[in-house]
């Protein structure tokens, strides 16, 4: 029997999976992560981190879980991110997630 928060159809369909309990609920879609830019309502699909040190901003596929230090940003925003002057932008997306390694050129 799957035990669901905030009842409704809508809730079932399309509510995201809660962790932890061993029993089968879901978050109702009003609980959905959204994108971090004022007056956007849109749902989040892109994190986008930062290096101050190394002037470094990163767009990486959304965060299992959101972060402090992290802002989580619809499609529409995050194609309009721009560092700031000096800084360098690092589309993660592109590569499918994190580089851990980086493979030899071939001679």
């Amino acid at each position: 029997m799957a035990i669901m928060l905030g009842g409704g159809a809508d809730n079932q369909a399309g509510g995201v999976a809660i962790r932890g309990s061993g029993e089968r609920r879901r978050y109702p879609r009003s609980m959905r992560r959204s994108c971090a830019r004022p007056g956007c309502g849109e749902p989040a699909t892109v994190t986008l981190s930062y290096d101050y040190g190394g002037a470094t901003v990163w767009l990486e596929s959304l965060a299992p879980e959101g972060h402090p230090m992290t802002h989580d940003l619809c499609e529409r925003h995050a194609a309009r991110t721009n560092p700031p002057r000096g800084w360098n932008l690092v589309d993660r997306r592109a590569l499918g997630g994190p580089l851990l390694f980086e493979a030899p050129l071939a001679s």
